[in-house]
């Protein structure tokens, strides 16, 4: 049974969200969408390891950008026919002690630190985006109560790391070729 005094708390509770709707659409907030590439470059080719680069693919992919494959093995000797080559170079994923348990001396709280660098060529070889590093950090604590799920954790915040990075590589070269 719907009471005036539930009515009441319903709209007290959406008048914030209405007021917070309201401000963000005011100040020019919109929500980010796919990043958009400049369809006169063509197929695009991506080069570098396979877990980074089947990521970036998976986001050309949404932002509507054919990509081309690159070979089996992500090398730079695939077909030339891509108007465009992302090379995707130093992949690297570090673990960091940030925290130590006082009473076990064990280690309680990591930082992962996942870093990409990358830079974009056309077909001759000339740079268009120059080489630029994309670095993004994670902590976690560790339990020792849970040591399996721990390491699954850390598997899942450096498949998470990855996906960031694919997004913001895909960005900043979507934002370097617009200028």
């Amino acid at each position: 049974m719907i009471t005036a005094r539930s009515k009441a708390r319903n709209v007290v509770l959406a008048l914030p969200i209405a007021i917070a709707i309201a401000m963000a659409s005011g100040c020019g907030y919109q929500l980010r969408g796919a990043a958009s590439l400049a369809p006169e470059l063509g197929a695009m080719r991506v080069t570098g390891p396979g877990d980074i680069r089947t990521a970036v693919i998976r986001v050309l992919g949404g932002a509507g950008v054919p990509v081309e494959p690159a070979g089996g093995s992500g090398d730079d000797s695939a077909g030339d026919s891509a108007g465009t080559v992302l090379h995707l170079e130093d992949e690297r994923l570090d673990r960091r002690v940030l925290s130590v348990d006082p009473d076990t001396v064990r280690e309680r709280e990591f930082e992962l630190a996942y870093r990409v660098t990358f830079r974009v060529t056309d077909a001759q070889g000339e740079e268009l985006v120059p080489k630029q590093t994309v670095s993004l950090l994670r902590d976690y604590v560790f339990d020792t109560r849970a040591v399996l799920a721990k390491d699954r954790e850390q598997e899942v915040l450096h498949a998470e790391l990855r996906r960031d990075a694919a997004a913001r590589i895909v960005d900043r070269v979507a934002a370097m070729l617009r200028q």
